[in-house]
C-alpha cells in the first residue's frame, strides 16, 4: 500500500482460526438400551463420515478401542456411521450428530452404539417314557406354538410366537432383552420338560442360545375285562 503523508488508514485487520476437533467412540450396545454402559466394548474398523450439505468431506475409521477423531475447519457438520450388515443402530437418537464447530473447539463423547439380534432356539419332542429327558429315538413334534413374552433393551414390550417346523424345531431372532419362552399346551398333552415349564433369560447382542427344548407326553390307556371261566379251560 502506498502511504500519503498525514493520511490515516484503518481496518487493516488480520484474521486467524484454529482447526476444531471432533471425537467419539463406536460401542457395542450389548443390552440394546441405547446407552454406553460400563463394560460394553468399543468396536474397531467402523467408518465414520463428516458431511456438509449432503457431501462427505472427511472420513475416518475407529481404532482398536472404537475411538475416532476428526480435525476440521470450523463449520457445521453432520457426523454419521457407515452401517454394517447385521447391525442395528441404537445411539444416538436420530442416528447422527450435528454440530457447528468453532475455532479451536474440542467436541467429545460423540458416540455411536449398535447391537445385533440374539437367537433363541430349541425343539419340541414327545417324551415317550415321561421321564423328563430327551432320549435317543424320541420323536420331535411339528406344529406346536412357542411364545416369547418380555421387554427389549429399550423397555418396549415384546409378545411374539412361532410354530415348530416339520422337524420339531423353532427359532426366534430377538432384540436383546429379558424374555420368558413358553409353549402353548395342546389338549391331552402333559408337559414333562423343562421342570419349570418355561425358560427365563436375558439375551445380549449377538447371543445364540440353543437347546431350549420342550417335552410332552400323553397318558397311556390299559384296558381289558374280567370273565368267569365257566368250563375252567
Amino acid at each position: 500500500h502506498a502511504f500519503v503523508g498525514g493520511q490515516t488508514y484503518t481496518d487493516n485487520d488480520f484474521g486467524n482460526y484454529q482447526n476444531a476437533t471432533k471425537r467419539g467412540t463406536k460401542f457395542h450396545d450389548l443390552d440394546a438400551d441405547g446407552v454406553w454402559d460400563a463394560g460394553e466394548p468399543g468396536l474397531a474398523g467402523w467408518t465414520i463420515e463428516a458431511v456438509q450439505s449432503d457431501v462427505v468431506v472427511a472420513t475416518t475409521t475407529t481404532d482398536a478401542n472404537g475411538d475416532y477423531e476428526f480435525i476440521l475447519t470450523p463449520g457445521t457438520y453432520t457426523f454419521r456411521e457407515v452401517q454394517q450388515a447385521g447391525w442395528i443402530q441404537s445411539h444416538p437418537t436420530g442416528g447422527v450428530h450435528t454440530e457447528t464447530l468453532t475455532s479451536g473447539q474440542l467436541s467429545e463423547d460423540n458416540d455411536f452404539g449398535n447391537y445385533q439380534l440374539a437367537t433363541k432356539s430349541g425343539f419340541k419332542f414327545e417324551d415317550m417314557n415321561a421321564n423328563g429327558v430327551y432320549d435317543t429315538g424320541e420323536p420331535k413334534l411339528a406344529g406346536w406354538e412357542i411364545n416369547v413374552v418380555g421387554t427389549d433393551g429399550m423397555g418396549n414390550p415384546v409378545n411374539v410366537s412361532t410354530t415348530t417346523d416339520a422337524s420339531g424345531n423353532y427359532e426366534f431372532s430377538l432384540v436383546p432383552g429379558k424374555y420368558t419362552v413358553a409353549e402353548t399346551l395342546q389338549t391331552d398333552w402333559i408337559q414333562s420338560f423343562p421342570a419349570s415349564g418355561v425358560y427365563d433369560i436375558t439375551l445380549e447382542s449377538g447371543e445364540v442360545d440353543s437347546g431350549n427344548n420342550f417335552g410332552n407326553y400323553q397318558l397311556a390307556t390299559k384296558s381289558g375285562f374280567k370273565f368267569e371261566d365257566m368250563n375252567a379251560n
